[in-house]
């Protein structure tokens, strides 16, 4: 593995955070979100700052929060959902870390959203479900370029889908990259 760090992308609710964290306790690393290094950075919610500044605002200090997690030795860094819409952060990924795509389906991102109703703000209009299937379709390519690993997990245990990684990290580190 590049640098011992492992980066988890998504789209939202596949599990990045709760995986993450998990796999970093798993394997002995630290553990780090871009999402809360950007809301400490800002001093505020991810929600604030795309309400009072936009999405371009927030995705400058994500590739800020990238470049930041990056630099570090030893972790998983849990990336937020966006992070592969732009190339730089990407190719900072690509570059400093192995790339585990932590794939999951529309259904199952409503589902998971079912309790947590307005926290998404990209999903917050009046049809989430149409929503989500449009932008994880956008994304779905953006994913697959970015990654390193793909690790489906709608439908599967935390526990599960954080064996299937180690493993697959496994079978990755001996082999050449793509």
């Amino acid at each position: 593995m590049r640098q011992d760090n492992i980066s988890l992308v998504g789209f939202m609710c596949s599990g990045k955070s709760a995986i993450g964290r998990r796999l970093a306790t798993t394997l002995g690393l630290d553990f780090v979100e871009t999402d809360s290094l950007v809301e400490s950075a800002a001093g505020m919610a991810i929600r604030e700052i795309f309400e009072r500044f936009g999405e371009g605002h927030f995705r400058n200090m994500e590739h800020a929060a990238v470049e930041e997690a990056t630099r570090r030795n030893d972790c998983v860094i849990a990336c937020g959902g966006g992070v592969v819409t732009r190339d730089d952060n990407v190719q900072l990924l690509r570059e400093r870390t192995t790339v585990v795509w932590l794939d999951v389906s529309v259904a199952e991102v409503v589902r998971r959203l079912a309790g947590q109703p307005g926290t998404r703000p990209l999903l917050s209009g009046p049809d989430p479900q149409s929503a989500a299937a449009e932008l994880l379709a956008h994304r779905k390519p953006l994913y697959e370029r970015a990654a390193d690993i793909r690790i489906p997990t709608s439908d599967r245990p935390p526990d599960e889908i954080v064996d299937r990684v180690v493993i697959a990290l496994e079978d990755h580190d001996g082999c050449a990259d793509r």
